[in-house]
């Protein structure tokens, strides 16, 4: 006795339920059970599809092959070759947008070199204005203790004159604006860095997910040209006299700019 609904239907009304279906409902049937794998794999459900691809209606009328016409390879063949240089195209873009990442790197790289090149100048900038306010301090200190050592320790002379306050005061500014330099050369030196370390993780991850589709085009072309090896030589043939432009694949190996809503 029949326990599911299905087993009370004939392969016929399925077979016809079936052909409304799109290809991507078709082929998730066939991963249920053994007979809709059956019924799904026939090459007559998928007539109707693989006709409505690009120049293939025109090309079956033409060739009028004598043969079984292996329709769910024709439309395995175009659909996997869609992919294929849909991924390819997409591939290319990332390998565009590879070139332009390394473009970047190079320019922040010598933004860096200067932005060092500057922060290192501040630096020695720094040192010298610490150095001259060192001076200045040091020959203060040493006229303070000349004038006021007593008379009986030293024998009299004459003190130098001291560097005046305003002196000193001129070379601590400065001395604060050498140093602000160097903070601001710095931070920019940060930021230079932070932006090459982030245009190396775009540039990594950019190589990683073109290498990715590359791999996954390859294997989509590989599928298509087994799928085309099935297909009759003629009525492929017709397909690319018809819509060249269309048609993805061929035993020679033809191009595709154009998509099967009902295929993908």
């Amino acid at each position: 006795m029949p326990t599911l609904l299905l087993d009370v239907v004939v392969d016929e009304l399925l077979t016809l339920i079936a052909g409304f279906l799109p290809a991507h409902s078709v082929c998730a049937a066939r991963a249920t059970c053994q007979r809709l794998l059956r019924i799904a794999s026939s090459d007559q459900l998928w007539r109707p599809l693989a006709l409505w691809l690009p120049g293939m209606g025109a090309a079956y009328a033409t060739a009028a092959p004598a043969d079984p016409v292996p329709w769910r390879a024709i439309l395995a063949s175009w659909t996997a070759s869609h992919v294929a240089h849909a991924v390819d195209a997409a591939a290319e873009r990332l390998q565009a947008d590879g070139k332009r990442a390394h473009s970047s790197q190079r320019l922040t790289q010598a933004r860096l070199r200067q932005t060092l090149q500057r922060a290192e100048s501040a630096r020695t900038v720094r040192e010298r204005r610490s150095g001259e306010r060192q001076r200045l301090l040091a020959a203060h200190a040493a006229w303070r203790e000349e004038t006021h050592q007593p008379s009986w320790r030293l024998p009299q002379r004459e003190a130098a004159p001291p560097p005046c306050a305003r002196s000193i005061a001129d070379a601590q500014r400065a001395l604060d604006e050498a140093a602000r330099h160097v903070l601001v050369a710095e931070a920019s030196v940060l930021r230079t860095k932070q932006e090459l370390r982030a245009l190396m993780g775009d540039i990594s991850r950019i190589d990683g997910q073109r290498r990715q589709l590359v791999m996954a085009a390859s294997q989509a072309h590989n599928v298509a040209r087994r799928c085309a090896a099935q297909v009759p030589r003629g009525l492929v043939a017709e397909a690319v006299g018809h819509r060249g432009r269309c048609w993805p694949v061929t035993h020679q190996g033809g191009g595709s700019s154009s998509s099967d809503p009902r295929a993908m």
